[in-house]
């Protein structure tokens, strides 16, 4: 009897691993040798980053290498091929208009569920999907943006810059790193406009950073990294720090589900959800209290309002519209679904916005003619040195506009757009089986052909802000094809809010500083493995203007 329960092991443990090994989608290129190997494209990858190579170029060597725009490969035992996808051109149709072919991918839903297991980011393109999302749209509407959103954003600009000064002037000419002080700012921007409180984080920070000065001693070396004193941040700032933390961990695991329930049977990850749960939960109260209370009252809120108020007022105005009556395109949110949604704007909204700023400024201090080219463009725009933010979404800036593509383009944080089949279909001739998830590039590389443009310009792997304007000096949005925030209905939610924000920041801070030279080895401009594309580095050494 034991003999046969060793065959039957021996049997099942052979099975096993043979099914470790990869299996090759039919009729899609891939490499050979990885096919052969347990690991797959893993050895290959880990060799293609000790050379020095950024790690999310990884896949479009390979497509060189087989000499095709989709491809297979292989990340993890047990685990199907993931179709990568380079032609920008076939990655807009799948977003745009092939919906009904691709949606959703598995792996996204898998590593955000824990977060916001209720939020609009997890679900299928289906109308309950589009009514989660209708509900939040006027927080995205022009009117919201100007009305209320603008004005936040140019406090805490202002607070930014008196923060960056500071370190400025205790740093005396030496480098230090800016991409904490922008997550900082931009936490403290999206908690206020969402959710209706203040954080002060930036003026926390500043004021913590004042009072510690004279305890520091700086590096006698001016191309040392300075010393600048470290504060203690707000608990919500480290609780949201921690599942930005966590996401990435989750994001990297071969098992994002048990990896996660690992870190959830933690101490500290307990106590951050609890600081992250009460935060939220009472400002969701306040705000659903303040409508009822107006709506008593006959009386829309106009004071004070955040997003949330809008979305009150919004979901409010729908039921009262339908007699109260649900339907597939109505349904109100519930408590957790609210409360997910705004976790999720809240992580990814502030964080992008951050990683972007911090390539934007490695960008401008390795390309100081660019850098004085759209000072003398902000200049000759704005009437005042110290502009208001009506004066600065006001103004027309082409080469502002062309600089923030550029600075997207090339940033390019969201460096993969991932959807799975839900039919059997083919891209470029090529079979793509249903329950495939694609992995698609997102950064423009332009339309064939494209490589230089009108003006014969610098190539697309340079930063070159007029490859956005025309003949004429005009902007040109069309230039290249744009997937920075995605595209289709799927396309990045806070799209406007963001550009409204780089736009803000960016004015205010190269009117104020000029970002001068750093060392080469604060200058590297690889990026680090993180839940998005971040710098490895993003050092500054400002001059007060």
């Amino acid at each position: 009897m034991s003999g046969y329960f060793l065959i039957g092991l021996a049997i099942l443990a052979a099975y096993l691993y043979r099914l470790a090994y990869p299996w090759p989608y039919k009729g899609i290129p891939y490499n050979r040798r990885s096919a052969r190997r347990l690991l797959g494209d893993i050895p290959d990858l880990i060799q293609f980053v000790k050379e020095g190579n950024d790690s999310d170029q990884f896949a479009l060597e390979q497509c060189r290498k087989l000499n095709s725009p989709i491809v297979q490969l292989f990340f993890w035992p047990f685990c199907r091929p993931l179709i990568f996808v380079e032609d920008i051109q076939q990655v807009e149709s799948i977003v745009c208009s092939r919906g009904g072919e691709f949606d959703r991918a598995p792996s996204t839903i898998t590593a955000f569920r824990p977060f916001v297991p209720t939020s609009s980011i997890l679900k299928l393109t289906t109308p309950e999907w589009r009514a989660q999302r209708r509900l939040w749209k006027d927080a995205m509407s022009g009117d919201f943006l100007r009305r209320v959103v603008a004005r936040r954003m140019y406090h805490t600009s202002l607070e930014l810059m008196h923060l960056l000064k500071t370190k400025a002037v205790i740093a005396d000419g030496r480098p230090f790193p800016v991409m904490a002080d922008f997550e900082l700012a931009t936490l403290d921007v999206i908690w206020s406009c969402f959710l209706g409180s203040e954080l002060k984080g930036v003026l926390n920070e500043t004021r913590g950073i004042e009072r510690a000065a004279g305890e520091t001693r700086q590096p006698e070396a001016k191309d040392e990294p300075a010393e600048i004193p470290a504060v203690s941040r707000l608990d919500v700032y480290r609780a949201i720090d921690y599942f930005n933390m966590t996401l990435e961990k989750t994001l990297s695991s071969p098992v994002p589900r048990w990896h996660h329930w690992l870190l959830r049977q933690m101490p500290m990850y307990r106590k951050h959800w609890a600081i992250k749960e009460e935060a939220i939960n009472q400002l969701i109260e306040a705000a659903r209290d303040g409508t009822s209370r107006s709506s008593e009252a006959g009386s829309e809120r106009n004071e004070h309002v955040c997003a949330l108020d809008v979305m009150f007022q919004r979901q409010r105005q729908q039921m009262l519209a339908n007699g109260q009556k649900e339907t597939a395109h109505l349904v109100p949110q519930t408590h957790e679904e609210i409360h997910d949604e705004l976790l999720m704007f809240v992580i990814t909204g502030h964080e992008s916005t951050a990683t972007t700023l911090s390539w934007s400024v490695k960008f401008l201090t390795n390309w100081p003619e660019e850098q004085a080219k759209l000072r003398d463009a902000l200049r000759g725009a704005l009437p005042s040195r110290n502009p208001s933010v009506e004066e600065i979404l006001r103004s027309n800036v082409p080469y502002l506009d062309a600089l923030l593509e550029e600075c997207i383009r090339l940033a390019n944080v969201v460096p993969r757009i991932v959807r799975v089949a839900t039919v059997d279909t083919q891209l470029s001739g090529l079979p793509i089986p249903k329950g495939a998830q694609l992995m698609c590039r997102s950064q423009s590389a332009g339309w064939p052909g494209a490589a230089k443009d009108a003006h014969g310009g610098a190539a697309l792997d340079e930063f070159w802000p007029d490859r956005w304007l025309d003949q004429a000096g005009n902007f040109n949005p069309a230039a290249l094809p744009k997937l920075g925030f995605s595209a289709g209905p799927r396309a990045c939610f806070g799209k406007a809010f963001a550009m409204q924000e780089l736009r803000v920041m960016l004015t205010m801070l190269i009117l104020r500083f000029r970002l001068e030279a750093v060392p080469e080895g604060l200058n590297s401009m690889q990026s680090r493995p993180r839940a998005l594309r971040a710098p490895r580095c993003a050092y500054v050494r400002l001059t007060p203007l």
